[in-house]
C-alpha cells in the first residue's frame, strides 16, 4: 500500500529533503509550511501520516497536534532542533504519536515511520474485527449494515430502505472510522466506488 504523508516544516529546505528521501520509499509526500497549509492540505488530501516539526511561526507543532486530536486519530511523527526531554513529553502528551529530535539518521526516520503505520494498521484491523459479526455485516450504535444484501437494519430491527449513494457513503465511513474526510474527499471516494 502507498502511503500519502504531510511534511509540515517552516523551512523549505528540510520539506525538500524529507520529500525526497520518502519518495525514495514510495511514500507519497505532500508538504505544508504552517498549520494553516496542514489544515487546508487535510480537507483536499487523504493523509496517512504526518510529518510536524515543533518549532514554526504561528501556531507551533504543539497546537497543530493537538487541533489535530480533536477530530482526527491520524498518526502524529513530531521533529525538534530542541532535544529537550520537555518538549518531548509535551508533544507525547498533545497526541504525537512518535518524537525525533534534529539532526536524526534518515533511516530511523523511515524505521519510525514504518513502525507508527503497522501500529495504526493493526489497531484499525483490530477496530474491524470488532466491527464485524461476520465479514458481510458491519454493526454500529446498534445498527447493523448487511454487505451481502444491502439490507440496513435499525436498533429496532426495522429494515431502512436506502439508495445506492447512502450505501456508498455509509461503507464510506464504515471503512474509514474515526477518520474526518472533506465534501471533496467524499465526493472522490464516492465517485470511485460507484464507477
Amino acid at each position: 500500500m502507498n502511503y500519502s504523508l504531510a511534511i509540515v516544516d517552516d523551512d523549505q529546505e528540510i520539506r525538500e529533503l524529507l520529500t525526497d528521501l520518502l519518495n525514495q520509499y514510495n511514500y507519497k509526500t505532500f508538504n505544508a509550511d504552517c498549520g494553516e497549509a496542514l489544515y487546508l492540505l487535510m480537507e483536499k488530501e487523504v493523509i496517512d501520516l504526518i510529518i510536524l516539526d515543533i518549532r514554526m511561526p504561528g501556531e507551533d507543532g504543539f497546537t497543530v497536534c493537538q487541533k489535530i486530536r480533536k477530530t482526527s486519530d491520524i498518526p502524529i511523527i513530531m521533529l525538534t532542533a530542541n532535544g529537550e526531554d520537555m518538549d518531548r513529553i509535551i508533544g507525547l502528551e498533545m497526541g504525537a504519536d512518535d518524537y525525533l529530535p534534529k539532526p536524526f539518521n534518515p533511516r530511523e526516520l523511515v524505521a519510525r515511520i514504518k513502525a507508527v503505520l503497522r501500529r495504526t494498521a493493526e489497531t484499525k484491523n483490530s477496530h474491524k474485527e470488532e466491527m464485524h459479526i461476520d465479514t458481510e455485516i458491519y454493526t454500529f450504535v446498534n445498527w447493523k449494515l448487511d454487505t451481502a444484501t444491502r439490507v440496513l437494519m435499525s436498533p429496532d430491527d426495522l429494515e431502512i430502505s436506502i439508495t445506492a449513494g447512502e450505501y456508498t457513503l455509509l461503507m464510506t465511513f464504515l471503512e474509514r472510522p474515526k477518520r474526518v474526510l472533506s465534501r471533496d474527499q467524499l465526493l472522490e471516494i464516492t465517485h470511485n466506488r460507484q464507477a
